[in-house]
């Protein structure tokens, strides 16, 4: 396994100014015509900074989750040389890579054709758009590169004074549930404004029940000795937990309730915090990973088809139409895929084509007729308004819970008949 990622050094080529390799002049000269494209589509994006790779280069950034200044640990190291055997085998190939910053680094293969890269430009595009306009995006911190590296830094230090064995060993348990937060805490607010000391207590009693007026005779048999003793045992383990300021209720932040209360060192403390930060900020890619992806393949089908640049440096009869179709088919997987670039993707020409068809609302909603809602067209041309608000307000749960329908699973065959399914056992 290559040592470097173990020691967290990333070794691109060219200067310290000017990492991987130049830009082709080629694609240079589409660049502005690409941005303006997409600009005139409605995109509003992040600056962007294009760099061009070698297929060894991208990898290693892959590994890195896209950014070449993390930890240094031996995950990295495992998952590039799984890239790296898939890539000699045939079994995948990084097209492009783009991150969640301010600005936005679009990572470009240096093998790819002209056309390819022309088509990635405008997806990273999509996902630059995405990552700033979406509300789940929102509260990521934007300078999370140089963030990243302090990280890194402080790893390290940690290493050389605990032992790299003893620290690799914690970041490993630390690892096995960086799943386990609560993203929605990513909004809670933890500046103080004012310091205020407020000491005061409640004073709670045990609960008695009720004899009513005139039967005070029955009060030690209806709240006993035990009674009261129970109900002030319950309010003394409630008082301690308040104090602690823990067991107040059930939590999904693990990660983040370990990190508040375990009884950890303080080397082990920070690493741990590190972590749960950096869980926090990729977080919102796993909650819109289809969508996401989806968005970046509807934006770059909708700059190279709709708006034509397929032909742009093109000199083919054909334009780059075909180039284009066949890169596309291998993005969007095949007929029965679970592939999220594809459910996105037809997720996104749903909604686009049922809103400018006016096929919503509670008329829509309400119509039992199965031929009248196939030729249902209000000619309301809302689609282009509602696929940038899906794109803004949607993750990948609450868009399949509203659009997932029976007419759009049997319209793109994403339910397998028993026919064949019966087949595919067989």
């Amino acid at each position: 396994m290559c040592n470097k990622f173990f020691h967290g050094s990333s070794l691109l080529l060219g200067d310290n100014t000017t990492p991987g390799l130049q830009v082709p002049e080629e694609l240079q000269k589409c660049l502005p015509t690409i941005f303006k494209e997409c600009t005139d589509f409605g995109l509003d994006y992040y600056p962007t900074v294009v760099q061009m790779l070698t297929y060894d280069e991208i990898s290693e950034i892959a590994a890195y989750g896209g950014f070449p200044v993390r930890y240094p640990h031996w995950k990295f190291g495992m998952e590039y040389e799984e890239l790296q055997r898939g890539y000699e085998h045939g079994m995948h190939r990084i097209y492009e890579m783009v991150i969640n910053t301010n600005p936005c680094y679009i990572y470009c293969l240096d093998s790819n054709s002209l056309l390819d890269n022309v088509t990635v430009v405008a997806h990273a595009l999509g996902h630059n758009d995405f990552f700033k306009n979406n509300i789940f995006f929102s509260p990521t911190n934007q300078n999370m590169m140089n963030q990243l590296a302090n990280n890194g830094t402080r790893i390290r230090k940690y290493s050389s004074r605990w032992g790299k064995e003893r620290v690799t060993e914690f970041i490993d348990h630390c690892l096995r549930i960086e799943t386990l937060i609560d993203f929605s805490k990513a909004w809670d607010r933890r500046e103080v404004k004012e310091i205020r000391i407020i000491d005061e207590r409640k004073w709670k009693h045990p609960k008695r029940l009720n004899v009513g007026d005139g039967h005070d005779y029955m009060e030690p048999y209806i709240n006993t000795h035990e009674w009261t003793e129970k109900q002030q045992a319950k309010i003394d383990r409630n008082e301690v937990a308040e104090e602690l300021g823990i067991f107040k209720g059930a939590t999904k932040d693990i990660m983040g309730f370990i990190r508040d209360h375990a009884p950890l060192r303080p080397w082990q403390a920070d690493i741990l915090d590190i972590l749960y930060k950096e869980s926090m900020y990729f977080s919102p890619q796993r909650l819109t990973k289809m969508l996401n992806e989806g968005w970046a393949s509807f934006i770059d089908h909708n700059i190279m088809c709709n708006r034509g640049l397929c032909g742009l440096g093109q000199d083919s009869p054909d334009c780059g139409i075909i180039e284009y179709a066949k890169h596309k088919m291998g993005v969007l997987g095949g007929k029965y895929s679970t592939n999220p670039y594809k459910l996105g993707f037809c997720l996104f020409l749903e909604i686009e084509e049922r809103w400018n068809k006016g096929q919503f609302g509670t008329e829509w909603e309400e119509c039992d007729d199965m031929e009248a809602r196939r030729k249902w067209d209000t000619k309301a041309n809302l689609g282009h308004e509602k696929v940038f608000d899906v794109r803004k307000y949607y993750n990948d749960l609450t868009a399949l819970s509203e659009f997932f329908t029976p007419e759009f699973c049997d319209k793109y065959d994403f339910l397998i008949g028993n026919d064949i399914l019966m087949e595919t056992l067989n």
